[in-house]
C-alpha cells in the first residue's frame, strides 16, 4: 500500500509561524532604532573630530571656563561651565571663585554644587549648564496674633460616599458637630518680621500681613493656645464671630435638606418631620407640628404640639416625660409620666411613669404599660375594640423577660440537636461535648437572671386605672398580675 502523507500544515505551525513574523517585525523595529542611534552618534564623533582637526591646524585650543549671571531680581544666581579643548588647562575652582568676587555674591553661595559642576566639567569634558550657584534670603513678613480654625473642623460636614453601591441621602445633613472639649481654633502667636537679601547683599525690608481678627463666642473657651468647646453641640460660624450652639434649631421639616438628626443637645424643631428620618438628642427634642415617627430618640423630654404618627412601624424612644397631642399607630417608650391630649389608638405605649389623657381623651386599641396607672375619659369603643391595659410593673424588665426566654427557647433547640449528634458518636463528638457544657451553663446564667428580675417586675402595687367616662367591652385591664 503506498505510504499515507503526513500533514505538515497544522494549527500549530500557523500560530508559530505568526508568532515569528510578530517577533521578526519587533526585531527589525529594534534594528532599525540602534541604527539610527548609532548613525546619530557617529554624525556627532565626526563633527567633534573635523572641529579638533581644524584647531590642530590653526593652533587654536582654549582653557575651561565659566560664565555667571543674575535673575532680574537678584534673588538667584546661574553659572555655566565649559571644558577646555584640546591642550587647554581644565577649569579650577579658584577661577570660579574669582568670578563671584568679581560679581560681589555674599549670600547664600552654593560651594557645594559649584565643586560638583566643576569635576564633571572637566572629568567628562562636557557642558554643564544653568546651576544655580547661589540664593539670596526671602523676607519674612510680620504677622499678629490671630486665630485659625482648624481646616479639618470647616471639612468635617457630611458627604456622601461616592464609591459606595448605595447613598442614602438620609445620612447627609449641613450641621457641623462639636464635642465638649474639642479643639475649635489655634491661637497663632505674633511672629517677628526679618528682612530679606539679594546675593549681591542687597536688603529687601520685611512688610507686615494683616489677619481676619476671628472673635470666639458663647460655648467656647480658651485652653492653652487653643479654642475649643465649653460644650457638646454645633460649630456656627458668621463673619469673624464663631460659636457653639448647644441647641440644634431647625427651621423648616426634617427631610432630606436636614438629613437625619443626631444631636448631642437640645433639639427645636418648627416644621414636620417626615417619614423616613431619624431624630436622635442627647437631651429633649421639641417639635411645633406632626411627627410622622420611623425612629426618634431623645434622653430626656419630648414635646410635641401636635401628634406622633407611626404607620405601624415607627419607633419613639424617651427618656423622661412626654407631652403630646395625639398618638397613632406607634409605638412608644417613655421613662417618665405620658400626657396626652386627645387620645392614644391602636399603639403600644409603655411608660415607667403614667400615662394620662386631658378631658373627654380617649384609649382605643393596642397595649398600654404604665407603671404608676392610667387616668382616660374612654377606653375602648361599642364595637369591642380589643384595648389592654397593664399597670403596676416595670415594662422594662418586662421587656428582659421575654428576651430572656427567647434565647432559652433558641439555645434549647439548639441542645437537643447537639445531644442527638453526639448519641450518633460522629468524629467531632469531642468537640460537641464542649459545645454541650457551654449551651448548659448559659441555660443556668438565664434562668438565674430571669429569678433575679421577676422579684423586682412588681414595682407598684398601689396603681390605678381611672376612667372617668366610658369603659367599653374587650377592654383587658392587669394591675401587678391581677387582671379585670
Amino acid at each position: 500500500m503506498p505510504e499515507e502523507k503526513k500533514n505538515y500544515f497544522t494549527e500549530d505551525l500557523i500560530q508559530d509561524t505568526e508568532a515569528l513574523m510578530v517577533s521578526l517585525q519587533k526585531l527589525d523595529e529594534i534594528t532599525s532604532s540602534l541604527e539610527k542611534s548609532f548613525d546619530e552618534e557617529t554624525e556627532r564623533e565626526i563633527v567633534k573630530g573635523e572641529m579638533e582637526s581644524i584647531e590642530r591646524s590653526l593652533g587654536l585650543q582654549s582653557n575651561g571656563y565659566a560664565e555667571i549671571k543674575l535673575s532680574a531680581d537678584r534673588m538667584l544666581c546661574f553659572a555655566d561651565f565649559y571644558p577646555p579643548t584640546l591642550e587647554g588647562a581644565p577649569l579650577s575652582l579658584s577661577d570660579v571663585e574669582t568670578l563671584i568676587f568679581q560679581k560681589n555674591l555674599v549670600i547664600g553661595v552654593d560651594w557645594e554644587s559649584i565643586k560638583n559642576a566643576v569635576c564633571t566639567c572637566n572629568e567628562e569634558r562636557r557642558e554643564v549648564l544653568d546651576v544655580c550657584i547661589a540664593r539670596g534670603e526671602k523676607p519674612v513678613n510680620e504677622i499678629p496674633v490671630h486665630i485659625r480654625i482648624e481646616d479639618s473642623f470647616l471639612k468635617r460636614k457630611k458627604s456622601p460616599d461616592r464609591n459606595a453601591q448605595k447613598i442614602d441621602y438620609r445620612e447627609i445633613n449641613p450641621f457641623t458637630l462639636v464635642r465638649k472639649g474639642e479643639k475649635i481654633a489655634e491661637i497663632i502667636p505674633e511672629r517677628k518680621g526679618r528682612n530679606g537679601y539679594t546675593v549681591t547683599g542687597e536688603e529687601i525690608p520685611f512688610g507686615k500681613e494683616s489677619e481676619v481678627e476671628l472673635n470666639p463666642g458663647a460655648n467656647t473657651a480658651r485652653n492653652g493656645n487653643t479654642v475649643v468647646a465649653a460644650c457638646d453641640g454645633t460649630f456656627e460660624m458668621k463673619g469673624t464671630d464663631f460659636w457653639v450652639n448647644e441647641v440644634l434649631e431647625i427651621q423648616g421639616d426634617v427631610n432630606y435638606h436636614t438629613g437625619n438628626i443626631n444631636f448631642p443637645g437640645d433639639v427645636i424643631i418648627k416644621g414636620v418631620v417626615e417619614d423616613g428620618f431619624k431624630v436622635y438628642s442627647g437631651n429633649s427634642i421639641f417639635c411645633r407640628k406632626t411627627l410622622y415617627a420611623t425612629d426618634i430618640r431623645c434622653c430626656k423630654d419630648l414635646i410635641i404640639n401636635q401628634g406622633i404618627i407611626g404607620r405601624k412601624r415607627g419607633r419613639v424612644k424617651v427618656g423622661g416625660k412626654v407631652q403630646v397631642k395625639f398618638i397613632e399607630n406607634c409605638y412608644l417608650e417613655a421613662g417618665e409620666d405620658i400626657v396626652v391630649q386627645v387620645g392614644i389608638l391602636n399603639s403600644v405605649v409603655q411608660s415607667l411613669g403614667r400615662i394620662r389623657t386631658l378631658e373627654k381623651g380617649l384609649i382605643v386599641g393596642g397595649k398600654l404599660f404604665a407603671q404608676k396607672g392610667i387616668e382616660a375619659h374612654q377606653v375602648g369603643t361599642a364595637s369591642g375594640t380589643r384595648t389592654e391595659i397593664i399597670c403596676g410593673i416595670d415594662y422594662s424588665i418586662l421587656q428582659k423577660l421575654e428576651w430572656i426566654r427567647d434565647k432559652n427557647i433558641e439555645l434549647i433547640f439548639k441542645l437537643r440537636n447537639i445531644e442527638e449528634r453526639i448519641k450518633k458518636r460522629s468524629s467531632s463528638s469531642e468537640q460537641l461535648i464542649d459545645v454541650r457544657g457551654k449551651i448548659k451553663e448559659s441555660l443556668h446564667k438565664l434562668n438565674e437572671a430571669a429569678q433575679q428580675l421577676v422579684g423586682k417586675m412588681d414595682k407598684n402595687d398601689d396603681a390605678q386605672v381611672i376612667v372617668s367616662g366610658s369603659l367599653f367591652p374587650g377592654t383587658y385591664i392587669e394591675i401587678c398580675h391581677v387582671s379585670w
